[in-house]
């Protein structure tokens, strides 16, 4: 019985999740010329990739995977940000941003300073929510509480509390 509506709720959640496909993206080939420094490879990754801290678990995912489903708080996040990351120290540049996380700050991360978006949610669940960016399969998780889960979703799928 569980399989089945949890199947179903999978299946809805893809539904839901999943807007118009976007083209594929492929990312830029560096000038041969240009410098192969550490700063301009951390700047390169830091368009390509949004560093998520849920509950106080870093996590670190690249847009691409997060625009394929521009319905979700975080494909929604990624179309706010484009290709770049909003400055924490300017106020007025993150109000839209702090619709969909809680915090927003600079953080060390491989070397280099990146802009960190926080969520003050339990990052049990959160696992599930990455690998259905990657995958596009919702896995149910066995040692999370059936509703918590569900709410979870809801928070990460939709975005629409209220």
């Amino acid at each position: 019985m569980m399989a089945g509506v949890c199947e179903t709720a999978a299946a809805e959640m893809v539904d839901r999740c999943e807007g118009p496909r976007l083209p594929s993206e492929t990312v830029p080939q560096q000038d041969p010329s240009s410098s192969n420094s550490p700063k301009s490879s951390s700047r390169s990754r830091s368009r390509r990739t949004i560093v998520l801290n849920v509950g106080g678990e870093r996590h670190e995912i690249t847009r691409k995977n997060l625009r394929r489903m521009p319905r979700t708080r975080l494909g929604r996040l990624v179309e706010l940000l484009g290709d770049s990351d909003v400055d924490p120290s300017l106020p007025e540049s993150n109000c839209d941003i702090l619709d969909l996380c809680d915090d927003v700050s600079r953080v060390e991360v491989g070397g280099g300073t990146r802009t960190e978006y926080y969520f003050d949610r339990h990052p049990r669940s959160f696992t599930a929510v990455i690998e259905f960016y990657r995958t596009g399969k919702l896995h149910i998780i066995d040692d999370v509480c059936a509703l918590s889960f569900s709410d979870d979703l809801d928070y990460w799928m939709t975005g629409e509390r209220g």
